[in-house]
């Protein structure tokens, strides 16, 4: 290669930026990182009241708040893209990853992975641990008042039915969202303690689990609650590097297997088949009827590029009869069904490259554990791929293009 091809190599990876340091006070550029987390905790109040009873927040009609709220998060993104300095390939990858959202999100009239990758692009310098402090903040407040509301009768208190007995939501539009945020409440303090004694840790995740358990019902909340507490256990203990690299790649797999699990079954599942049936069937009871409505999605239509809304087909009645176009609850047959499969392609790269990068690296972080934890909620959880739910694939971004994510490390 000649010097005049090398230093062209070189420039396309170097840093750049619209020369905006010039032109303004260094503090903005220093502290560009707080507008995405001004904007992160914008969406994700948003986000919370969209799962609520609420019809009005500061008596705005709540579509009305949550769209107001929507755009200044998006120019705070923006704003922040502007400042982070990045390569000429950076920003050929940012503008792909965007467009690609941009597009899933036209075709299927859903937002949460145009949401995902705006974060994505935007997350140079981004600390996990601030992500979580934001997080277990609003969700205490938000949850606190969502609960005081819905018991004054300020806001409506649905009841769901189960063989098991009645489940009331409290104010939110189903019961398991309540159970989604008493997880996130046990994740957000794992990722914070997380170079702690495990000891006090264990014990509030096991008091948000019995919350889950007697009060709410949510069982892939509970399920993934115990399987959060055993992890970080375990990542209190395992300090021989060895070790930890195997656990990793073992790890690896599970969310590998988890994805390309889902779309096989949902592929592949009938009932009406002999020795598999049964197998089928009990997993689809636990998971509530999961696998066959990802099913008959599935048969509905051939995968697009960029997903569909599934609208000009017959409503699917659910729990309290209420119609839904699209009830596919497991996160990747969900994106696959609903964004498409460029959407799904670029994910499935995501996790492949983040799990090449940490087994390479030998990390051992609150990164990995939580989007282990986040990838089996993922399983029965669409919000699993929510960024303002699981803030981890905003870490991934942050590894992968800038290599500056801060996450806390067990000893």
């Amino acid at each position: 290669m000649t010097q005049a091809e090398k230093k062209a190599s070189n420039d396309l990876l170097r840093p750049v930026s619209l020369g905006n340091e010039k032109r303004l006070p260094a503090f903005f550029v220093r502290n560009a990182v707080w507008l995405f987390y001004v904007a992160f905790a914008l969406r994700f109040i948003g986000s919370f009241f969209e799962v609520t009873t609420f019809t009005c927040l500061l008596f705005i009609p709540k579509g009305l708040a949550i769209d107001v709220l929507d755009a200044i998060a998006v120019l705070l993104l923006l704003a922040k893209f502007l400042l982070q300095k990045t390569s000429i390939v950076g920003w050929c990858c940012a503008a792909v990853i965007v467009l690609a959202g941009f597009l899933s999100w036209r075709c299927g009239h859903e937002s949460f992975f145009f949401w995902l990758t705006l974060f994505f692009v935007c997350s140079e310098g981004v600390s996990l641990n601030t992500l979580a402090r934001i997080s277990i903040t609003l969700t205490s407040f938000l949850v606190i008042i969502t609960l005081l509301c819905s018991s004054v009768g300020a806001i409506e208190n649905r009841i769901f039915e189960r063989a098991s007995g009645s489940r009331p939501a409290y104010g939110f539009a189903h019961p398991n969202y309540l159970g989604l945020y008493l997880l996130a409440l046990a994740i957000d303090l794992v990722v914070l303690r997380i170079e702690e004694k495990p000891g006090v840790t264990v014990m509030a995740i096991l008091a948000f689990f019995l919350l889950d358990v007697l009060f709410v019902g949510s069982r892939s909340s509970g399920a993934a609650m115990a399987l959060l507490g055993l992890l970080f256990i375990c990542f209190s203990r395992v300090s021989k590097s060895r070790t930890r690299r195997r656990l990793t790649m073992a790890f690896a797999v599970f969310v590998l297997l988890s994805i390309v699990g889902s779309v096989a079954v949902m592929v592949r599942y009938d009932s009406s088949l002999p020795v598999v049936n049964d197998l089928f069937r009990s997993i689809n009871v636990a998971l509530s009827g999961r696998l066959s409505l990802a099913h008959k999605y599935f048969e509905m239509q051939p995968l697009t590029a960029f997903g569909d809304d599934f609208s000009r087909f017959p409503p699917i009645y659910w729990e309290l009869g209420q119609p839904a176009t699209f009830l596919v609850d497991n996160a990747y047959c969900h994106v696959l069904l609903r964004f498409g499969v460029v959407p799904f392609a670029l994910m499935v790269t995501g996790f492949v490259l983040l799990f090449v990068d940490l087994i390479r690296k030998n990390t051992w972080n609150s990164l990995l554990l939580g989007i282990v934890v986040m990838a089996f909620v993922g399983l029965s959880e669409a919000r699993g791929m929510h960024v303002e739910c699981n803030y981890f694939l905003i870490g991934m971004a942050s590894e992968l293009l800038f290599s500056g994510l801060t996450a806390s490390r067990t000893k």
